[in-house]
């Protein structure tokens, strides 16, 4: 919210309501996992109190396929939409913001994914570190590269904030998710 107060306050009406347009396309891209994140949620820790690693697995990699495939869809529905006719948002940001904008969805979808597992063992502080570092970097660092670059550098900010909150979540859930990097999640 104060990044918004802010950011109105530097950009003014027009560019804002750019910046606002790309943010709905970032916000929008967590919405369509068709309920993915709320099933690991509910599937892992079941697993994991049942003992049953392989089912764990299954699950895991299941979920992480659904968010790929979901993902990408969005992504190219996206650019599709912003192909077609008159678009204000590729006027305002074209192929290249949006691009970034889609980076950000793949970059926040897979970090949810991360989270999710990490909360399924009992690990809070990822969850809440990838907010506070998705936020601070992505915030603060768009804010202040405003004055150098306008609304991309909100975009540049936000970027920025959602693949440092990306290498965290990776980094803290190699153990029980680290099928981004193409091996087998372990069972605890």
């Amino acid at each position: 919210m104060l990044r918004t107060l802010l950011a109105a306050r530097l950009l003014g009406p027009g560019p804002l309501g750019a910046w606002t347009a790309i943010q709905l396309v970032i916000d929008n891209g967590g919405l369509l996992l068709l309920g993915t994140q709320q099933g690991l949620d509910q599937i892992v820790p079941s697993r994991i109190g049942a003992g049953d690693a392989a089912g764990e697995r299954r699950v895991k990699r299941a979920a992480l396929f659904n968010i790929a495939a979901l993902t990408i869809l969005y992504a190219l529905c996206c650019l599709v939409w912003i192909s077609v006719g008159r678009s204000r948002v590729r006027d305002a940001w074209g192929f290249a913001g949006v691009g970034v904008a889609l980076a950000c969805v793949v970059a926040t979808n897979l970090s949810n994914y991360q989270t999710s597992i990490q909360r399924s063992h009992g690990d809070m502080a990822t969850v809440g570190n990838w907010m506070l570092i998705q936020g601070a970097i992505g915030g603060l660092l768009g804010l202040a590269l405003i004055p150098v670059m306008g609304i991309w550098g909100l975009l540049g900010g936000w970027a920025v904030g959602c693949a440092s909150a990306l290498a965290y979540t990776t980094l803290r859930s190699r153990r029980h998710a680290p099928a981004l990097r193409g091996g087998r999640a372990r069972a605890a």
